[in-house]
């Protein structure tokens, strides 16, 4: 059963089988998605006190957006990260859910996400300062789930490059393009687009609230974790500023695409315009002389033939000569 609960006191995390809240500390549960546990039997149990039960449902949801919501009891934070994670061509983003007690953090995760578990590896190996609120912690978590856009931003620069280089190359055609695959791509970024913009609007929520509202921690632990939530913001918008970038830049790209292909079709036509030029009086002539009437001017004459070849041929090479002099050629 991938269901832990973690006591954290005094810079220390331990497994805790208590069945009563702890004096000093606070508790940490984490939950996997799939699992099924009481949870509001729980709640009661260790805080006493209620929690809704369309928040409930709200948990259970893989695909629920990010959002943040500020109850009396409790705040709930819903987040949505990007990942490395695939099921098949499509990108998936696992959400993380975190309900913030005064002396209880409930995480709920997403199995096919090794955030969680890399994030408590990292407090109970001690190899940094452990939180010493709910809150905190809860900041912290965040914190890492935003930065993990930068797992993916080199597959993003270089997935952006390769297809730059297959978009402009000029001596190729549209049907050397794999369309799908590109646009499978643009909806990828587009989607890391939106979800990033969803980061930031939970985490602004939650800023703004801690601003109106102290909630259950102190003043000073209120300003440091304003400090904190502002910096994940900000990677939060760096984020986002990233991928709105990408996004630009792939959709300039296969607009010059189009535009390199517009330019090779004028270019075509724009010779075989000129050859037509050229050889269109000569034809003309051919065409005058070929009529089947019984009596043509100067079709008896005996050098005729070689008149009006000669005639023809100037005429070719002085077009040519007249484009060439306007620069059509």
């Amino acid at each position: 059963m991938n269901v832990e609960l973690l006591y954290v006191h005094q810079q220390t995390i331990s497994c805790y089988s208590e069945e009563k809240p702890p004096k000093d500390g606070y508790l940490w549960l984490l939950i996997e998605r799939s699992e099924e546990i009481d949870l509001k039997a729980w709640i009661s149990k260790f805080t006493k006190k209620t929690f809704n039960e369309r928040h409930v449902e709200d948990l259970k949801q893989q695909n629920h957006p990010s959002f943040y919501e500020a109850m009396s009891d409790y705040d709930l934070i819903i987040l949505r990260s990007v990942s490395d994670l695939r099921e098949g061509p499509k990108r998936v983003f696992p959400v993380s859910a975190f309900i913030i007690f005064e002396n209880v953090l409930i995480t709920v995760y997403d199995k096919r996400d090794n955030a969680l578990p890399r994030i408590r590896a990292v407090l109970t190996e001690q190899k940094r300062t452990v939180p010493l609120s709910t809150s905190v912690l809860a900041e912290f978590c965040l914190g890492f789930l935003v930065d993990r856009y930068l797992d993916i931003k080199q597959n993003i620069d270089s997935r952006l490059n390769l297809w730059q280089k297959k978009l402009l190359q000029i001596k190729s055609n549209a049907s050397s393009v794999d369309w799908d695959a590109l646009l499978a791509f643009k909806t990828d970024v587009r989607r890391i687009r939106m979800l990033c913009e969803e980061q930031m609007d939970t985490i602004n929520a939650w800023r703004t609230n801690m601003h109106l509202n102290t909630h259950h921690i102190g003043r000073d632990q209120q300003q440091q974790l304003l400090v904190n939530l502002n910096d994940v913001a900000d990677h939060a918008n760096r984020a986002f500023k990233l991928v709105t970038q990408s996004q630009q830049e792939l959709e300039s790209l296969m607009q010059l695409h189009f535009t390199i292909l517009s330019h090779r079709t004028n270019e075509i036509m724009r010779i075989l315009a000129l050859v037509t030029c050229i050889f269109l009086p000569p034809g003309l002539i051919t065409g005058i002389f070929g009529m089947n009437f019984t009596y043509v001017p100067e079709i008896a004459k005996r050098d005729g033939f070689y008149v009006v070849t000669l005639f023809m041929l100037l005429l070719s090479v002085g077009l040519w000569f007249f484009f060439k002099w306007r620069k059509w050629i």
